[in-house]
Parts: C-alpha cells; structure tokens; sequence
C-alpha cells in the first residue's frame, strides 16, 4: 500500500469520525464545508489542530515559559547515623534563585519546589562531610538525606613500653595524617593514656612522632578506636656528655644551647642549655659531633664538624667531658622577614627555618603581621626555607644580616597547583618497609624542606605542597643504613615519584620443639606473629627432628604460637629478629590440669645457670612459664615477679636492693610496673610509684586466656656493688574463674581479690634465693640468710654462721628460710631459741611479741619456693658465744615430726670491760630530800658518756638516762624511810654490767668512842670520873643538838649526867 492510499484510508476514517460526530447535535459540517468551499481540504487542518492541542497541553502541563509554573512543598530529613541533624543548611535552586533553609531539631525542613521537576539540594554543617542528592517532587513528597561526620569517634591513645606497660610519665606526642595535611594535634600524655577526639574522616594512616623517643610502630589505621604505641627507652645503652662553654675572657656563658648531632645527619639527637656555664647531655652509644648556639645572637655559633675528632660513646667510654668550648663575640645582626601571599596578606604562623653550611641553626614562626627577626652574630650568607599548611614551601632562599625586611611571597596551595612527591620505601625484595623517617631537601643547599615524614604500613609518604625545583629525601630507619633518593626535580602539575630501596637483611630463626623428656615433636605447627599488629605473618610445620629454620625481615619483632594435637600450646616471648641467627628450644607440656607458675630458668648470655649463684653487674635472663589448664574459662590471668626486700609493714625500694627488673616482655599482655612494695595493705602507695622503666615489681596480665603455656622474660639487673651475699627473686600467679585461683595459694586471701589485712598485690610467692659468688647460705633443702642490726649505731652485718658483738648490747636479728627442696613437709613448726643472752620481742610473719627464751611458731605446709621470715630482738649478757638457735620441724610421708633444718647464729661476745660506779654523798639520809650524782669511769678513770644508769628503790624502777659527757648522771629522792634500799645500775656495750648497793641507815650521828669501860669498886670510896664523848654528824647537813640523855642508871649503882655539850654539830662528820 502506497501512501496516498494510507492517507486515503485514514481520511475516509476521519470522515466517518465526522458522521458520528454530527449525528449527536454538532453542526461539525458547518466548519468542514467553509473550508472545503474554498478550496481548503479540512482533513489536514483537523490534523493541525489537534497538534496544537497536545503542544499547548504539554506547554501548560510542563511548565514551559515561566508564567504557568506551579509550586509545591517538599520535606527533606537529613540524618546521621539514624539521628537528626539539627541545624543543617540546605541549599537548592527555585526559578533560578538560590534558597537556603536550616533542619530544625529533628533534622527536618520544608523546601518549596517546582512541581515536576527535578531539584538538587546541597546539605552541610560544620564537622561533616557535605552531602548533596536529587529529588523530584511528583515521585515524592519527602526526601531523606545523610551527613557522614568529618571526624571519627574518639580514638584512644596508649604509649607502652617494649614490654608491653603503659608509660608513666610525660611523653609529648605528635599527631599527623598522610591524606589529610591541615590535621595535627600535638598532646603529652603523663599516665600512659589518652584521647584523639577530632581526626578527621579522611585522614588516612595516622602518623605518631614522640618527642625524644623511639617508635618501633609509628603509623595506625584511622579507622581503629585504640593505638597503642610502643616506645624504646630504657634499654639504649647511653652516655654523658659534659659541656662548659665560656667566653674569650673565661667567663661561663648561660643559656647557649648544645645540640649533640650523630655523624653523617644533620638531626640532633639531644640538646642541652648551659647553667652557670654547664651542662650534660645523654645520648646512645656512637659517634657524634656538637654545635652550640646562642640565641640572643651575641656570640657566634660553633659546630665541631670538621674541626676536631667526633665524639665516641660505647661501654668503655660512657663519660665524656668535650673540651671547653669557646665561643667568639660577633657583630649582632639581625634577618628580617615579612612572608606575605600574592594579595599582600600577612601570613601568620609560618615555620621559618636558618641554615649555616647546610646545617639548621635556628626556627621561628611568624606573628600576626607576618615577619619573623632572627638575631645572628656573624655578617655572612644564611638559606632559610618557610613552610606554612595552606602554602607552597618557599624552597631555599639566601639571607644576610641587614636593617631592612625581606619581603618573601607565598603561593597559595590550590588543588591545581599542588606539587607532591610520593615516596616509597622498600626492603631488597621490593617488600614496603614501615616506620621510616623522610627529609626533604634542597639538592643544591641540601636544607632539609619542610616537615619529616614518616612511613606507613605501605612504606609510603607523600610531600606535598612542595615548591618547583630539585629535591632529594632521605631514608632513615634506627639500626639501619641511610639512603638518599636520586635527584628529584618537581614542576607544575607533574606528580613525582621516588622509590628508596633499604638495605634491612633478614634474619633467619631456628625453632626446635620438643616435649617435657626433650624428645622431638615432628609435625608440629608454628605460627609466626607480628608482636604490635598480631598479624600473622607464615605457618609452618617441623621436622622429625623437630626442627623447622625460617628466614624474617631483621627490622621485625615477632612471637610464636606452638601447637600439636597432643601437647599444650605454647606461647613464646617476643623476638626481635636481626641481621643473623636466632636460636629458640620449645617445650610442650602434656595435657596441662593445674594452673602453675614457674621460674623455668636464669640465665646469662643464653646460658643457663647451674646454680642461683650471680654475678656483680651483670644481666640476667629469667624465663617464666604460666600454665593455664584444659577447660579454663577466664577472662584474666597474670603473674607477679618481684626483687629483693619484700618486709612486712615496710616502704621496700627498689634503690635499697642489689638488684631490679630492667625490662619484661610478654605477648598480648598488659605490664604494670612498680619501684615500692609495702605489704600488706599500701597498694594506694606502690600504685603512686609505677615506673616505665626499672622496677622492684611488675604484673604481667593476659586477657581471654586458653590452655597453654605463656612465656615470660624478664631482665634482671644486679648492681656494680652489692650489700650483702644474699638476693631473691619472687614469683606467684593467679586465674580470675569467678574468683581468684593463686599459685602458691594465699590463706588469707583465698579466692577474694583483698581482705581487710591483705591486698592482692601482696599474696604469698615463691622465693628463688639468688647469692654473689660461692657461699654457705644453702643446704641441700633449704636456703638461710641472716643480718644482724646493732640498734645502738644503725649498723648492719650479713651473717653466715656468726657475727662480732659486744655485752649488754641490743640487736635486732632479721632472718630469711626460703625451701628448695622438691619434698613437701607439713603441720611444720619453726623453733627458736637463745643461749647466754636474752630474747626481747620478734615479729615473724607479721605477728608481733615479747619473747620468752624460746619462740615456738607454727608455719603448716612447706612447699619449693616458699620463704619464712621475721625480726627477733635480743639483748647480749655473757663474754663468749652467745647463740640464737633456728630450729624447723615437719612432717613428710606421715614418717613422724622431724627436724628438717638446724641453723644456729654466734654472736661472739668480746671480753668485757669494767666500769666504777661513784656516788656523791656516799650515804644518803632518811626523812629528808636526798641529790644524788653518779660518775662513772673505767679502769684507767676515763669518763664514760652515754651509759645507761638504772636506779631501783627497793626493787622498783624510779630513774632510767644516760651519763653526760663527763659521765654524771643526777637525780633526786624525795624523803626516804630508813632502811630503804637503794641500787644503781650501770649498763654500757663492751663493758661488764656495774651495780652498787645504798642502804638508808636510820642513824644520822655516831659517836666517838663507841663505848666506855671504867672499873669500880662499890665497897670503896670512888673518885668521880670525867669522860669526853664525841658526837658525830655523819649526814651533809648542819644538825643542833637539842638534848643529850643517858637513859641507863645502872640500877642506881652509879650517877652518870651531862656537864655541858655543844649545841652545833658541823655537816659531813666534822661536829
């Protein structure tokens, strides 16, 4: 068919539309035949027609010209994380107009649309991403957007030490991330912990500089809610280096600032700032040289690069006093700066860096007006470089000393003209090498350019911002080689990249397993793991000789998990791999079905000690084993490891021991590190005194246990000089399955974590009796150590079998038993007993008393590892030996009580010495006050001071003191009954224990003669006979005599009477 006939056939159908059409009323021929009167067809004007209905329809229905538009209401909800946003701008367009509305606090708002068509609205707020979406208001009525924060949830923070402890003290930490570079925030953290709150979403890897410490992992995932970053710092053998700087007159200059820079970079190490003259500065084993600054800029810098010999520090030359240093006054100058942007704006806070020679001498920021003055004493050419978040470094410019400001112009950063070098470092094998440090620098004044950057886990950093011209970065990671990159020259708009490959090595581990009769465990799975990331990193199965060699990167610290489907596992220590070979034996247990602690081995330079016999300043390795047993559910477990003095109601310090815990490592474990011990209840003072560094204590506390064996190490340093023969090493554990299982068990604790007389970090331990060289502290079950204190003088003497002493001296004998025997005793008791001196008081295992002459303590159970201790006081009676026997009694295999150990202590009395005792008046009087003074001298008439004196009257105690320094000692009685005795006491060490004996006689006159014999003859006439009769006073005080009488009349056979006497009677036997 043809189109005319189409359209033939669609024009007799439209005729016929026409027909029905007229037929109900509408004239529709009047119109078609005006038309066709004329010569017009209607067909194709009826086609025309209804095109302009359907254009005219669509134009209204659309829209189309403005006038007919139609508006309507549309709601938007912006949401973020399923919660309003309050607040929120939205921004869309209407007619062409920009509108803006605000989300009220359900994060809603009304929006008023073009019906029909669609619309974009843009939704922000400060602290979130913005966010835009299309909608369109015929579909729907309502609109939900969503905001993503621009920072992420807080993200804790926690700085460890290498043995896994949280550091307490005050470390300054950097913050920086490698895609976002306006974030950084700069905390110091003194308790080990703290918060990040606003990192920002797109920050990438997080980038952690400490201030003065070592990183081993220093870059974390952004995403993460805790980083934990692991620090080295005590373990670096340093040195001291010892500065005097002067002036060319002598004179001590302060406040010049010392930087101690390693040999071969440009990065000081440590700084010191003088005080009257001086200062010191520690650094680690190596070679360095040394600049000194002076900030006012009134005397010249000096820098020992190049003019005399580097400094060396090792182990035989930790203590170096450099050379006084003399520095030249020089001409103050000044350089001064003006950084503006290309408008002429004041940049504030721009970084400015001086170089002299290559080497970074000073830094400033700028102020709010942009300018930076920088005092130098020396009229020379100085490059300094400025750097600021929001500008293109500046590259290296030269500057001199002169009145008038340079005028330096920075570019502002824009996403079109920003200049980046990534940087990558790798290892031999191409493989990332994290925790690298990055310089930039000028290649042709090789100043360092910008800020360091650090390496994440891909080994990669980016400079950005960075001035057109020619670079080169340099590499550096601690242990290992620098590297510079070859010449890197930066233009506009073309990104450049570095690839530094390390020379880091591998090193190769040799693992053997074997179980507890040190055979060959073959099959045997051993899984490497990353010690800070626990990621694993290969697994591999041993030998039938149990053996299995594997080869790890050398800057990598690694631990194993052991596994075998018919032992324990086992996990070790951490290992930090090096550029050789490392050896390391595992043994695994059987089935474990007790929970046990032990001290597996000790030893010095891998070897294992034969004995607990240790050396003066020397490092020791002690392994411990934490057993955890089949079907254990504990959310904790941990072990306490402790040196030296451990005495109860006692500040036990670390400084008063012989030696101390140095470092402990563990994997997957918290360490809690201490320096103070007081048992039995001063946990609130040891937890005042936790250290990062060397220790008296530390808990190591693992978390979601399971059945194996947990390694532990800890380093244990004894001291250059020891006081005594004698150290110990003590160890416990406990599991927490709804309470407390402790190994060895606690009787008052039991499974309760305090009581009101015990805290936890108290509970019983094991004791491993260490001794400095060869000595008889040890028998074969037992190991004694004794010291004895004169409490007169403070002093103190270790004792082995017996100590010097002096009579009528007090001591205060402090004693140890710890068990080494394998055989367990039990219903034990500890006896002690004195022989020729006297038992004071004791105070053993916490319990105090006044002492009988022989002591009877009931222990219990003894078991290996368990310590016994105690004070006794006693005072010294006899020349000669006297002795305080130690006397233990146990049973064991119901074989009866025995005695299991006898130890008796001499303490050899010198012969003594005699004392006088002189007393004035010789006699004293009854009735009347009496003053008395005591001297007392020794043989050659010597005074002796500081003697104790005891007076008694009648046996009763009325005067206690000490001689004075002419050995007198007063004192006085009120009126005395007659015949009352008096005894003087005289005490004093090295001499024979003096008395004297004054009896109150009721006379206080004598008379002269004492009797009168005459003859008579009673039959005879006799003569009167006269006779003189002398009385006497025999006190110190003048007496009147009132009356005489003669009271005998001899039956009346002879008269007797007084003539007369004298009535005064002269004091002191003189009347």
């Amino acid at each position: 068919m043809g189109l005319k006939e189409i359209y033939s056939a669609i024009e007799e159908k439209y005729y016929g539309l026409m027909d029905g059409i007229d037929k109900t009323g509408i004239p529709v021929y009047k119109v078609i035949d005006f038309f066709e009167s004329k010569n017009i067809p209607s067909f194709p004007l009826f086609i025309i027609f209804i095109l302009l209905i359907i254009g005219g329809s669509f134009f209204l229905l659309t829209g189309a010209g403005g006038f007919l538009e139609t508006t309507t209401d549309f709601s938007v909800i912006v949401k973020s994380d399923g919660i309003g946003v309050d607040a929120a701008t939205l921004t869309y367009e209407l007619k062409g107009e920009k509108k803006t509305v605000t989300t009220d606090s359900d994060g809603k708002a009304k929006l008023e649309v073009i019906t029909g068509k669609d619309f974009i609205v843009t939704a922000a707020k400060e602290g979130f991403k913005e966010s835009k979406a299309t909608f369109n208001s015929s579909k729907d009525t309502t609109g939900l957007m969503v905001l993503i924060s621009s920072l992420l949830q807080p993200i804790r923070v926690q700085l460890l030490g290498k043995g896994n402890e949280l550091l307490s003290k005050n470390i300054t930490v950097n913050f920086t991330c490698t895609e976002n570079n306006e974030w950084n925030e700069r905390i110091t953290v003194s308790t080990g912990s703290a918060e990040l709150s606003d990192v920002p979403a797109d920050c990438g890897t997080i980038l952690a500089e400490p201030a003065g410490m070592q990183c081993d992992e220093c870059n974390f995932r952004a995403d993460g809610s805790l980083i934990k970053i692991y620090l080295d710092e005590v373990e670096t053998e340093t040195g001291t280096i010892s500065f005097t700087i002067e002036d060319s007159t002598g004179n001590l200059l302060d406040g010049i600032e010392v930087l101690v820079i390693p040999a071969g970079t440009t990065i000081a190490e440590n700084s010191c700032t003088t005080y009257n003259g001086m200062c010191n500065a520690e650094v680690p084993f190596g070679e360095y040289y040394v600049r000194a600054t002076d900030y006012s800029g009134k005397m010249k810098d000096f820098d020992s690069k190049g003019k005399t010999n580097n400094i060396i520090i090792n182990s035989n030359n930790q203590n170096i006093e450099f050379n006084t240093i003399t520095l030249e006054e020089g001409a103050i100058g000044e350089i001064k700066l003006r950084v503006k942007d290309s408008d002429g704006k004041a940049i504030e806070n721009a970084l400015v860096k001086l170089f002299k020679d290559g080497t970074e001498t000073r830094e400033q920021r700028t102020t709010s007006s942009g300018e930076a003055v920088i005092k130098v004493a020396e009229q020379i050419n100085y490059t300094i470089t400025i750097t600021h978040p929001d500008y293109l470094n500046s590259g290296s410019k030269t500057v001199s000393p002169k009145t008038d400001f340079y005028e330096i112009i920075l570019e502002q950063a824009t996403a079109s003209n920003k200049r980046a070098i990534s940087v990558s470092v790798v290892d031999e094998k191409g493989e990332p090498v994290e925790n690298t440090k990055l310089f930039l620098k000028d290649a042709d004044t090789l100043n360092i350019v910008g800020d360091e950057k650090i390496t994440g886990f891909d080994g990669k950093a980016v400079f950005d911002r960075v001035a057109e011209g020619e670079y080169i970065v340099r590499a550096e990671k601690r242990g290992f080689e620098g590297k510079d990159s070859k010449k890197i020259e930066v233009k506009e708009k073309e990104p450049q990249e570095v690839t530094i490959a390390l020379d880091i090595g591998e090193g190769t581990l040799e693992v053997t397993v074997v179980d507890k009769e040190r055979q060959p465990i073959q099959s045997a799975t051993v899984k490497v793991k990353d010690f800070y990331s626990n990621q694993e990193y290969a697994v591999y199965s041993t030998d039938q000789e149990g053996k299995k060699s594997f080869t790890i990167r050398a800057d990598k610290k690694v631990f194993l998990e052991v596994s075998e489907s018919s032992h324990s596992n086992y996990i070790s220590a951490p290992i930090q791999m090096f550029d050789g070979t490392e050896e390391k034996t595992i043994i695994l247990e059987d089935e474990i079905s007790v929970f046990q602690v032990k001290l597996d081995s000790l030893e010095l330079e891998g070897q294992a000690l034969e004995d607990e016999t240790v050396n003066q300043g020397k490092t020791y390795k002690a392994v411990f084993k934490v057993m955890i047993p089949r079907g254990t559910v504990s959310t904790e477990a941990g072990t306490h490891i402790r040196t030296g003095a451990d005495t109860k109601n006692q500040n036990n310090t670390m400084e008063k021991d012989d030696l101390y815990i140095k470092s402990v490592s563990a994997a997957n474990a918290k360490i809690i590190k201490g320096t103070t011990f007081n048992p039995s209840t001063g946990e609130g003072i040891d937890n005042s005194h936790l250290t990062s560094g060397n220790a008296k204590w530390a808990n190591i506390i693992f978390n979601n246990v399971k059945e194996a064996t947990y390694e532990i190490i800890a380093v244990i340093q004894v001291r250059e000089t020891v006081s005594g023969t004698d150290m110990e090493l003590a160890y416990r554990g406990w599991v927490i399955e709804g309470g407390y299982q402790r190994d060895p068990f606690d009787s008052e604790l039991q499974e309760a974590e305090n009581t009101g007389i015990k805290q936890g970090l108290y509970a019983e331990a094991r004791h491993e009796p260490l001794r400095i060289g060869a000595s008889s502290l040890c028998s074969e079950n037992f190991c004694t150590s004794f010291t004895a204190r004169d409490l007169a003088n403070a002093t103190r003497t270790n004792i082995v079998d017996s100590f010097p002493a002096e009579i009528s001296s007090n001591y205060e004998l402090e004693f140890n038993i710890i068990s080494i025997s394998e055989k367990a005793y039990s219903n034990s008791e500890l006896v002690i007993e004195g022989k020729g001196l006297k038992l004071n008081s004791y105070e053993i295992e916490g319990d105090k008393k006044n002492a009988s002459d022989k002591i009877v303590i009931p222990i219990g159970s003894i078991s290996k590892g368990q310590k016994m201790s105690g004070k006794i006081n006693f005072t010294t009676k006899s020349e000669g030996t006297n002795r305080i026997d130690f006397s233990l009694f146990g049973e064991s295999l119901n074989l009866g009580k025995e005695k299991i150990l006898f130890k008796p202590i001499r303490a050899e009395v010198a012969l003594a010495k005699t004392m006088n005792i002189i007393t004035t008046p010789k006699n004293l009087v009854p009735f009347i006050q009496n003053n008395l003074l005591v001297k007392l001298t020794d043989e050659e008439e010597n005074d002796l001071a500081e003697t104790t004196i005891k007076i008694e009257k009648d046996n009763e105690t009325v005067s206690i003191g000490k001689t004075d320094s002419k050995g007198i000692y007063a004192f006085s009685f009120e009126a005395l009954n007659a015949g009352t005795e008096i005894k003087i006491t005289a005490e004093k060490a090295g001499f024979n224990l003096a008395e004297k004996i004054i009896n109150i006689s009721e006379n206080i006159v004598s008379f002269v003669p004492t009797e009168i014999s005459e003859s008579f003859n009673a039959k005879k006439y006799s003569v009167p006979v006269t006779r003189d009769i002398i009385v006497k006073n025999i006190t110190e005080m003048p007496l009147t005599l009132l009356d005489v009488e003669l009271t005998d009349s001899f039956k009346g056979l002879i008269e007797t009477k007084i003539e007369s006497y004298n009535e005064e009677l002269l004091a002191g036997e003189q009347g």
